[in-house]
């Protein structure tokens, strides 16, 4: 027996898919977001749904007190069956008969895959499958009334087969690994970033203290407010005379001043005179010569002495 024909008798066995009364909403139920535009409850459109996915008429009946629409058995499982769809539509019609149902993780425990909010099989004309019924039930692993009764969209899928993709039978949780993911990738861009931005820090710093001159050894370096004195330049009165060579004046002799009352050099006159008579063939001067002499060394004596005290008293000379 193929599995379409399992999934069939289970879900008459489950759900009494017979040619019986059709389930209903409590009369003292008044929420109308569980009906469409065409004034059909979650249990009609429900049933409408299986019909066309079995190509039969079925109904779905009504629950009693302790009973629950489930999923499909193993291998048993079909996309009209593992769709988050239909469990909206099966459990809004629980829902509204006072009824419980079941969770969506214990619906599609025996779906190889499962297909959140969409609908792969047809959708019969005349009926209207309201938008509420394709809410993500994996984010509370249940059918929220509350999500379905605050849905002010409108659109209904009338005969509209939407594309979807079919998923593994484990349903989809919170991707909190892909939030993981992005902050690191952001951290590791940051953190590129700030090394960069050091490194070129690093980079400029180098090369200024490179090209900053270095003090030369031994040396020290100029205060700031260093100002230098000026130099001033003497400038004479009047031009120095040059002094003009001439070969033929000889160098005068240096000469001593006599001190105060010193004798004259008397011996230097004497070779003077000696060598005079000599020089005319006298071997000996005579008397009246010599007297002579003696004369006229006192007379030169005395003036010579006078010389030193003019010089000495600054007076001038008579």
């Amino acid at each position: 027996m193929s599995a379409l024909a399992w999934g069939i008798l289970f879900f008459l066995f489950k759900t009494r898919l017979v040619l019986a009364q059709e389930a209903t909403c409590n009369v003292t139920f008044n929420d109308s977001w569980v009906y469409n535009s065409l004034n059909q409850s979650a249990c009609s459109i429900a049933s409408s749904l299986m019909g066309a996915c079995t190509s039969s008429t079925y109904t779905v009946v009504p629950l009693e007190i302790g009973q629950i629409y489930d999923g499909p058995w193993k291998g048993s499982d079909t996309p009209c069956l593992c769709s988050s769809v239909y469990y909206s539509l099966l459990s809004t019609c629980a829902f509204c008969q006072n009824r419980s149902y079941a969770s969506w993780s214990t619906w599609s425990t025996n779906c190889t895959s499962v297909y959140v909010s969409v609908y792969l099989g047809e959708i019969p004309e005349n009926t209207a499958v309201p938008h509420w019924a394709y809410q993500n039930v994996t984010i509370y692993n249940d059918f929220n009334e509350t999500v379905a009764a605050s849905d002010t969209d409108a659109s209904e899928s009338t005969g509209a087969v939407p594309s979807a993709t079919a998923t593994s039978s484990s349903p989809p949780t919170i991707t909190a690994s892909e939030k993981v993911k992005s902050g690191i990738i952001i951290g590791a861009v940051v953190g590129a970033f700030v090394l960069l931005a050091i490194l070129g820090l690093v980079i400029w710093l180098v090369i200024r203290r490179r090209r900053r001159p270095e003090p030369i050894k031994g040396t020290r370096a100029i205060p700031a407010d260093y100002r230098p004195v000026p130099q001033t330049t003497q400038i004479l009165a009047t031009a120095p005379t040059p002094y003009t060579h001439n070969r033929s004046t000889a160098a005068p002799r240096p000469s001593r001043m006599p001190s105060e009352g010193a004798a004259p050099p008397v011996r230097q006159l004497r070779r003077s005179h000696r060598h005079n008579n000599l020089h005319h063939g006298s071997s000996r001067p005579s008397k009246a010569a010599s007297n002579q002499a003696t004369s006229s060394r006192t007379r030169k004596a005395s003036r010579t002495r006078k010389v030193v005290h003019y010089a000495h008293t600054g007076a001038p000379e008579p």
